[in-house]
C-alpha cells in the first residue's frame, strides 16, 4: 500500500513520559514537557526530517531542551510571591512559550495564570476577571505570534468565558498588566499563530463566530459570521493555505465544506467543496504542502483538496494513510529475529535521553494532585515508521513480547528497570501486525497543526509518543489521478519541484505515446505546462523575497538579553525551514527538460517515434509558447528537425526551415547536412547556415567531408590566421583525404597531369596551412600526414617525373615497394 497510497508518515520523534503533561506549542511546532521539576522542549520541525537510521546518545542529547527548572529560585514580582514556592504542589493545566522565546505561560488552574520570564527568572501571576461563573476555557493562553515594538514586551491573552483578556508582559518594567478586555459569551475559540487569527463563538445558539487579528500590540476586530446551526468544536477549522488563511466549516446538512477567506478587513466565503463521505462523520484536517487533508475518523481513510483548482470534489478517492514511504518495503532486513530483536533493543537503549534532576543523591519528581510525574524522560529519532524494520520478525512477537513482560512495580522503581521497560514499550508499539499496518486507526491518532501526527500507547501506566510528520506520495496521485483534468496544475503547485515536473513530463508522454486523448486534448496538456511568468530562476527569488517578507512580519529575531537565550532562539530559527512554493504560483518547466524526458525519450524509440505522430504535437507546443509570448529555445526547434528525419521525411524539413523565421544555430546545421545525402537541399541549407554562423571550421569540414576539397582549400586561403579556423581545428590530413579520396574511388579517371597539379596545389597549401603535418622525424620514418591519411598515395595517376618528388614532400616513403 505504501506504492499506492497517496499519504505517508515520515520520520519522526518518539518519546518515554507521561502525555499529560506534555503540551503542543504551535507557534514554535514542538512540544512542551514537565519531567522532573523542569520544563524541556522537543522541538518537531527539523527532528522530523529523514535522519541518520541508528542514532547514538550524543545525537539524542541534542534533541531536548531544557527551557526552565522550577527547583532554582526565582523571583517574585506580585503579592502572590509566597505561592511560588509551593509550585511543585499546584498542578499544571497547560503551558506555552512566548514567540520570542522568553516567557512561559504556565496555566495553573480554570483562573490563574503564571508567566515566567527564563532569563531573569521573574514571576507574574495572572488572574482572569472575577466576575461570577468565569474562567479561562481549556487552552485559553494565548500568545501573540506578531513580536511587540519594544524588545522585551509580549502580548498574553486569556480566553474566558465572558470575552478576551489582553495583558502586556513586560521584563524591563517587571510587569504584567491588563491592556484591554473584550467582552463576549464565549463557548469555544480556534486559533492560528501562523497568521495571529483568533475564532470566538458567541451568541445565544453558538452560531456567531467572530474573527479577530491580533497584531501584536492592537486587536483587529473583523465583521461576524452568523451559521443556521449551532458550531461546535469540531465543525471549524483554521488552516494556512498558499500563505493565506482559511476558515473551513463542515456543513453535515449538506455535505459540504465551505472554505472562507479570512483578510484583513472581513471573511469571505471562497470555495465550497463536496465531501465524500456521510452525514455526521468525524474529521480532522491536516495541511500538507499547501494541499487540505481531511481523515475522516469513523472510515481511516483521508481525502484531499486544491483550493487552486477549479473542481469542487476531491481530487482523488478516499484512501488509508501509509505507515511506512514509497517502495521502503522492498528493503527488506536481513537479521534473524532474535538478533533483531536484539538490535532493536540496544538502539533504543543507546539512543535514550534520559533527563533528570538529582538532590540529595536522589531523584526527584514534581507532585501533582492529579498525577506523579516521572522523573525519567526518553526521546530518540527516527527515520521513519520503518528506522528500525521489525518485518522480518513480526511473527515472532509472542516469544518476543513474553521476553519482554512488565516488571513488577517494585522493580519499576528502580532506574535501570524503569528504563528497559520503556524501551520495551517502544518495541511492543513497533511490533504491530500486518492488518494494522494496512488500516491504521485514526481514533487513535492525533492530528497537529498543519502536517504532524500523533500516536500514542500506554503500557503499563507508561505513555509511548510518537510524532510524524505526513508528506504527500506525488508518485502514488499522478498513478491513480493520472488522467485527471487537474493533475498537472495540481503537480506543478508543489514544494518538490524536481519530483513534480518528473510526474508531469511523464504523464505528458504517456498521453502522446499511448494516444489515448485526442489532438486538443495533448493541446490542453501542453498549454497547463506553460507558464508565462518567464524565467524559473526569478520565480525561485520571487518566492524568496515572500517568504522573507512573511517571516519578517510573523517571526523576525529579536534582540536576546542572554547569551543562553540567544543560542537557544537562533537554533530555533534555523531549525524553520523556508517553505517552498508558499504562493502557489506554477512551476516553469525549461524547454531543455521537456526536450529531454518527452521529445527526445520518444524519438529514442524508433517504432514509438514513427507511430505517435510527434510532429504535430512539437508544432502545437510551439504554437502554444508563442500565444503566451513565451520565446522559443533552439532545443525546441531541433526536437522538430529530428522529428522529421526520424520519420523520413526531410522534404517537410527544409520547407519549415525555408518558410519560417528561426534563429541559426549549429545544432540544426549538423543535423541538416548529415542527412544532406538523402536529400541535397538539407546539404545546402546547412552549408549555408554554417557560414551565415560564421562558422568557418564548421563550413569547411561540410565541405571536406563531401569530397568538395578543392572549394575548401580556396576559403581556407582566406581564413588563413585565424583564431578558430586552423590546423587545430582541421588539420592538413583532412585535405589530402578530401582531395585524394574522389581521384581514385571515381568511376571516370582523370587525367595524370590533373592529377599532378591538384596535389602541388594541396602542397603549396599545407606549407601554409599545417606544416607540421609533412615534416618526418628521420629519413626512414612517416611524416604525420602519410601515418594519418586514411587513402594510399596515387602513385599511378601522378606523371612519372613528378611521382617520387611529390611522395618525398608529402612525407611518404621515398620508393614504392
Amino acid at each position: 500500500m505504501s506504492d499506492d497510497g497517496h499519504l505517508y508518515l515520515c520520520g519522526g520523534v518518539d518519546y518515554a513520559g507521561d502525555s499529560r503533561h506534555a503540551w503542543f506549542d504551535a507557534a514554535h511546532q514542538c512540544m512542551l514537557m514537565i519531567s522532573a521539576s523542569c520544563v524541556y522542549m522537543l522541538p518537531l520541525g527539523t527532528s522530523l526530517d529523514p535522519v541518520a537510521g541508528t542514532t547514538s546518545a550524543a545525537c539524542a542529547s541534542t534533541i531536548i531542551t531544557m527551557l526552565y527548572d522550577f527547583n532554582e529560585p526565582a523571583t517574585s514580582c506580585s503579592r502572590r510571591g509566597a505561592v511560588q514556592q509551593t509550585h511543585s504542589r499546584t498542578p499544571v493545566m497547560y503551558l506555552q512559550l512566548s514567540a520570542d522565546s522568553q516567557f512561559l505561560a504556565v496555566q495553573r488552574s480554570d483562573i490563574e495564570v503564571q508567566v515566567l520570564h527564563r532569563g531573569t527568572r521573574t514571576s507574574y501571576w495572572l488572574l482572569c476577571s472575577s466576575r461570577a461563573g468565569n474562567r479561562i476555557l481549556h487552552k485559553g493562553v494565548v500568545w501573540s505570534a506578531r513580536y511587540a515594538k519594544t524588545p522585551g514586551l509580549q502580548d498574553l491573552f486569556l480566553v474566558t468565558r465572558f470575552g478576551l483578556e489582553h495583558h502586556r508582559v513586560s521584563y524591563k518594567r517587571h510587569s504584567c498588566v491588563l491592556h484591554k478586555t473584550v467582552g463576549f459569551y464565549t463557548h469555544n475559540f480556534w486559533y492560528a499563530s501562523s497568521h495571529g487569527v483568533l475564532l470566538l463563538s458567541t451568541g445565544s445558539r453558538a452560531n456567531e463566530i467572530v474573527p479577530f487579528v491580533m497584531g501584536g500590540d492592537k486587536v483587529e476586530k473583523l465583521p461576524k459570521l452568523v451559521f443556521a446551526t449551532t458550531v461546535n468544536k469540531q465543525d471549524l477549522r483554521l488552516v494556512a493555505l498558499y500563505g493565506r488563511m482559511y476558515m473551513v466549516y463542515s456543513d453535515a446538512c449538506s455535505m459540504k465544506l465551505l472554505v472562507y477567506l479570512v483578510g484583513r478587513t472581513k471573511v469571505s466565503c471562497v470555495r465550497s467543496m463536496n465531501l465524500t463521505v456521510p452525514p455526521g462523520t468525524a474529521l480532522e484536517y491536516s495541511v500538507v504542502d499547501n494541499v487540505l487533508v481531511c481523515h475522516s475518523l469513523d472510515f481511516n481513510v483521508s481525502f484531499f483538496f486544491d483550493i487552486k483548482c477549479d473542481t469542487d470534489d476531491p481530487l482523488s478517492v478516499p484512501l488509508p494513510i501509509s505507515l511506512s514511504p514509497p517502495c521502503s518495503s522492498s528493503n527488506k532486513s536481513k537479521t534473524t529475529p532474535a538478533q533483531a530483536s536484539k538490535n532493536t533493543l540496544n538502539e533504543l537503549y543507546t539512543s535514550a535521553f534520559r533527563v533528570a534532576s538529582k538532590r540529595d543523591g536522589h531523584e526527584r519528581c514534581v507532585e501533582s494532585p492529579s498525577s506523579s510525574l516521572t522523573s525519567i524522560l526518553y526521546a530518540r529519532c527516527a527515520r521513519s515508521e520503518t528506522g528500525v524494520d521489525l518485518a522480518n520478525f513480526a511473527d515472532d512477537k509472542r516469544n518476543l513480547s513474553s521476553s519482554l513482560s512488565s516488571p513488577s512495580s517494585s522493580q519499576l522503581a528502580k532506574k535501570t528497570s524503569a528504563r528497559q521497560h520503556q524501551c520495551a514499550t517502544v518495541v511492543e508499539e513497533m511490533l504491530v501486525t500486518d492488518h494494522e499496518v494496512a488500516v491504521p486507526r485514526f481514533s487513535q491518532w492525533r492530528f497537529y497543526p498543519p502536517d504532524l501526527v500523533q500516536r500514542s500507547r500506554l503500557t503499563n501506566e507508561v505513555n509511548q509518543m510518537e510524532f510524524r510528520k505526513l508528506q504527500l506520495n506525488l508518485a502514488g496521485i499522478c498513478r491513480t489521478c493520472e488522467y485527471c483534468r487537474e493533475i498537472l496544475p495540481f503537480l506543478l503547485r508543489r514544494g518538490d519541484r524536481d519530483l513534480a515536473k518528473l510526474l508531469v513530463l511523464n504523464v505528458v508522454r504517456k498521453h502522446i505515446v499511448e494516444q489515448q486523448a485526442h489532438l486538443s486534448s495533448i493541446v490542453q496538456l501542453l498549454s497547463s505546462v506553460q507558464t508565462a511568468c518567464g524565467c524559473e530562476g526569478r520565480h525561485k527569488s520571487k518566492v524568496g523575497r515572500k517568504t522573507a517578507s512573511n517571516a519578517s512580519v510573523l517571526h523576525p529575531n529579536d534582540r536576546a538579553h542572554s547569551r543562553s537565550d540567544e543560542c537557544f532562539s537562533s537554533r530555533i530559527a534555523k531549525e524553520r525551514p523556508a517553505a517552498r512554493n508558499v504562493s502557489g504560483s506554477l512551476i516553469c518547466i525549461q524547454q531543455t527538460e521537456f526536450y529531454r524526458h518527452v521529445w527526445k525519450s520518444i524519438l529514442d524509440d524508433t517504432n514509438v517515434a514513427t507511430k505517435s505522430n510527434l510532429s504535430v504535437y512539437i508544432v502545437e507546443y510551439i504554437k502554444s509558447l508563442r500565444k503566451r509570448e513565451v520565446q522559443v529555445k533552439n532545443i525546441t526547434y531541433l526536437a522538430l528537425a529530428e522529428c522529421f528525419i526520424a520519420t523520413g521525411e526531410p522534404a517537410k524539413l527544409y520547407q519549415f526551415v525555408r518558410h519560417h523565421v528561426i534563429a541559426d544555430f549549429a545544432e540544426l546545421a549538423e543535423l541538416m547536412v548529415q542527412n544532406g545525402e538523402a536529400f541535397p537541399d538539407l546539404l545546402q541549407a546547412g552549408t549555408d547556415m554554417y557560414f551565415r554562423l560564421n562558422d568557418r571550421a564548421a563550413f569547411l569540414r561540410t565541405l571536406l567531408d563531401h569530397g568538395q576539397a578543392e572549394q575548401a582549400i580556396a576559403i581556407a586561403w582566406q581564413n588563413i590566421g585565424s583564431n578558430s579556423c586552423n590546423a587545430s581545428a582541421l588539420p592538413g590530413v583532412a585535405f589530402f583525404d578530401s582531395l585524394v579520396r574522389p581521384v581514385t574511388s571515381s568511376k571516370q579517371p582523370r587525367s595524370s597531369l590533373q592529377v599532378t597539379q591538384m596535389l602541388g596545389h594541396l602542397l603549396l597549401f599545407l606549407k601554409v596551412w599545417d606544416p607540421a603535418a609533412l615534416e618526418c622525424p628521420s629519413k626512414t620514418s612517416l611524416s604525420r600526414l602519410a601515418s594519418c591519411a586514411t587513402v594510399p598515395f596515387p602513385d599511378e595517376m601522378i606523371l612519372p617525373s613528378s611521382r617520387l618528388t611529390l611522395r618525398k614532400a608529402f612525407g611518404f616513403e621515398g620508393s614504392r615497394k
